[in-house]
């Protein structure tokens, strides 16, 4: 006879079985309700951005209605800059609702370098208003087959990141770099910061954890999240003689198990 009991006296109610199933139910909820939070608040990180820049737009053509006569080509620019980030938000929606329900996006040839000085344009003023310099050389990259709206989330948050670290110096810099070979590209965004506090250095890709005073601690784990998707890695480095480099490497035919 096994070592095994009887299969009827795994059917038995007896003793703290009863406390079992409540329990796991209990945990099952809690987990739900953690994912769902999280979730809740990296959509919120992630909208913050398209949504104060149409909140800028909208008040910017408030003030040119008010002016006589209207003027009606900075008008209509301007409109159709609001236009632009509402349209960029509900992409942000769409895509982030794809990659929570584990559905692949479509995979499309992207320009790297292109998605690259696009996310440099949009932070650069804010960037300029810190008195940090960007940098970057972006070189002559192929085609990547991505979901373009995801791989641009990755890259402003991680700029923007290394844009906040940079401003904690009196010489503040950031730069991007991009090389490849045949199979994938590599991208590096470095800041010449303080670098990554030792309390978090080695759960800077979980959630919550963040030394910003205004931080959520959600960017990290979300660009993780996006560039395993992608069949990639991504990982960090402290820089010599400070500051930190984040690394992406992302398989060129976008569906590597990891680039390696």
């Amino acid at each position: 006879m096994s070592g095994y009991p009887p299969i009827a006296s795994l059917t038995r109610c007896d003793g703290p079985q009863f406390e079992i199933r409540p329990q796991l139910g209990e945990a099952e909820r809690l987990s739900r309700f953690k994912a769902a939070a999280i979730m809740g608040m990296g959509l919120a990180h992630q909208m913050s951005q398209p949504l104060s820049a149409l909140a800028t737009y909208v008040h910017a053509a408030r003030r040119l209605l008010q002016i006589t006569p209207v003027d009606h080509v900075s008008l209509a620019e301007t409109m159709e800059k609001a236009e632009i980030e509402l349209k960029r938000t509900r992409d942000v929606l769409q895509h982030l609702r794809l990659l929570v329900s584990g559905e692949r996006a479509e995979r499309l040839p992207v320009n790297l370098v292109e998605i690259t000085d696009w996310v440099v344009r949009l932070l650069q003023h804010d960037a300029a208003a810190r008195a940090v310099r960007i940098e970057i050389e972006p070189g002559s990259l192929p085609a990547l087959m991505a979901d373009a709206i995801q791989i641009k989330q990755v890259l402003l948050i991680l700029i923007n990141n290394a844009i906040d670290a940079a401003a904690e110096t009196s010489d503040g810099m950031v730069s991007v770099r991009c090389c490849h070979d045949s199979s994938k590209i590599e991208i590096e965004v470095s800041d010449n910061g303080k670098g990554i506090s030792s309390e978090i250095a080695e759960h800077v890709f979980e959630p919550f954890q963040t030394t910003k005073p205004h931080g959520m601690g959600l960017g990290l784990p979300l660009s993780k999240q996006i560039i395993e998707a992608h069949g990639g890695l991504i990982w960090w480095e402290r820089a010599v003689p400070r500051g930190t480099n984040f690394h992406l490497c992302l398989p060129v035919d976008g569906c590597g198990s990891h680039a390696a």
